[in-house]
């Protein structure tokens, strides 16, 4: 199964994109080979602990179409022991824009 916004593969069981909350499909027509991905430098943004905050950076970020991705966000909803950091990555080629659109998180 495939995403077809951000085109990552996914096991037969998932039936929707984790990350962009769509419906998977079976093949995507448009598949790029791996010659022919662009592969993106993330630098480091900031950090947060704060669940409401993040949510409001991601949603910022996907509004201004800014490739990033969270580091730990999955083992910080895991974690038992408190509040566990995430880290946001984010495209490097966009990183003052990004810095810009949340400097009040910063």
């Amino acid at each position: 199964m495939f995403c077809p916004k951000c085109g990552y593969e996914y096991e037969e069981n998932i039936k929707v994109c984790p990350d962009c909350n769509i419906p998977l499909v079976e093949k995507l027509d448009n598949k790029k080979s791996e010659e022919e991905m662009d592969y993106i430098d993330y630098e480091f943004l900031l950090s947060s602990y704060k669940p409401g905050d993040i949510a409001i950076m991601k949603s910022i970020l996907e509004c201004e179409n800014i490739n990033y991705f969270i580091q730990g966000e999955l083992f910080s909803k895991a974690y038992a022991g408190g509040l566990q950091s995430v880290r946001f990555m984010v495209d490097e080629s966009k990183i003052e824009l990004a810095r810009e659109l949340l400097k009040d998180f910063i």
